[in-house]
């Protein structure tokens, strides 16, 4: 289809794995602490991207890219590190829906990096579309879980605003993620997620885990696997498609969490809720699909010189 973003199926991909990691990270806390967790997702992760990689063939991009990308490989695992235990931080104070829907302002915050490193460019179409999936997902995670409800309260607003300070990490990791894309995109994502195990593991040995057969251990278990499929589909969307893609398809995310917490009997869903989805997917719909702005004309001034 003419002017689809190349993008696009890892980048709805991404959100769905998403919308699953808040209802597995609720689950997986009843056993086991953020730091704990976070380095389980890191080290699992890694392991499983590395093991393919050497499958492929391409274990030696890994080494090359750890040369000549160590600082910023670096950075992005800091970033990345900080997104992953601030969101369980929050999410242990406000739960899984509104989690996601505040975790939702990551969109914003790469959509603006985006338009500034990237020269990225919106139309007016693509700004409605991409303002209507914003208001459909505030929808969403109104499902019995009022904004105002839980702020209004001392340890509900300090969770809002650790999940947004995770948002705000999570978007500094996209954009060194972005700047080191390419075909090397997922060794760089390995050396990512094995540089993050080793910043989170001396904070994992101090809290510890106590690991039982049930549903606590899978959500742990999927978490990792989760981890592989959204950073790995995250890595290529924004290797191939545009920042402002990305962030519009991550509003589909609170739709996929309201429906797990639904099936798992966690909650409730409401007609306004399913209304906000409605919205949310027409939102994406418009931001995806609307043509790419045309690059700026070029001044008057280089115009007259360029044909002299």
């Amino acid at each position: 289809m003419a002017g689809l973003d190349r993008g696009l199926p890892f980048a709805l991909l991404a959100a769905f794995f998403g919308g699953t990691i808040p209802v597995a990270g609720a689950i997986a806390l009843r056993v086991a602490e953020p730091w704990t967790l976070t380095a389980a997702r890191f080290a699992g992760a890694a392991l499983v991207l590395l093991a393919v990689l050497v499958a492929l063939g391409r274990a030696r991009s890994v080494v090359e890219r750890a040369r000549a990308d160590a600082a910023t490989i670096g950075l992005a695992a800091v970033a990345l590190a900080t997104n992953y235990v601030t969101f369980l931080w929050g999410l242990d104070l406000v739960g899984p829906v509104a989690a996601q829907i505040l975790f939702q302002t990551a969109g914003v915050f790469l959509a603006l990096w985006g338009a500034l490193f990237f020269a990225e460019r919106w139309t007016t179409r693509r700004l409605a579309g991409f303002a209507a999936a914003v208001v459909g997902a505030a929808i969403v995670a109104w499902n019995g879980r009022s904004l105002g409800a839980f702020a209004t309260e001392a340890s509900g607003l300090a969770g809002a605003l650790v999940i947004v300070l995770s948002a705000l990490a999570w978007s500094g990791y996209a954009l060194a993620q972005k700047r080191l894309g390419g075909a090397g995109s997922l060794p760089v994502l390995a050396l990512v997620l094995l540089s993050g195990a080793i910043m989170t593991g001396a904070g994992a040995l101090v809290e510890g885990v106590a690991l039982a057969p049930g549903v606590e251990t899978v959500a742990v278990l999927y978490l990792v696997l989760a981890t592989v499929g959204l950073y790995g589909s995250l890595a290529v969307a924004l290797a191939r498609g545009e920042a402002a893609t990305v962030a519009a398809t991550g509003t589909l995310s609170p739709a996929v969490t309201v429906v797990l917490t639904v099936a798992l009997g966690l909650g409730g869903v409401s007609v306004h809720a399913l209304a906000g989805g409605a919205l949310v997917v027409a939102g994406v719909a418009v931001v995806a699909l609307a043509p790419r702005a045309k690059p700026l004309a070029e001044p008057p001034r280089a115009v007259e010189v360029a044909r002299r």
